[in-house]
């Protein structure tokens, strides 16, 4: 996906970044929804968050092992 090592840290770091924001995003709203939407907003996040893993985390991690954090190895 990214050869340069450094340049993947970077991607790397931002995808951990959005998907911290996004989770933030949900959690700040969540006492305001009504159930319905709660489990439109918690599905929309999951998928994102997935497509985040598959297509960028998933291959990176592939790519550079290093990047993987401890805790997952």
């Amino acid at each position: 996906m990214i050869s340069d090592i450094e340049t993947a840290k970077q991607f790397h770091q931002g995808v951990a970044d959005a998907s911290k924001a996004l989770n933030i995003a949900l959690a700040d709203i969540w006492d305001q929804l009504p159930e319905k939407e709660r489990v439109r907003c918690r599905l929309a996040v999951a998928n994102v968050l997935g497509e985040f893993l598959i297509q960028i985390i998933n291959p990176l991690h592939a790519q550079h092992p290093q990047l993987i954090p401890p805790e997952m190895r």
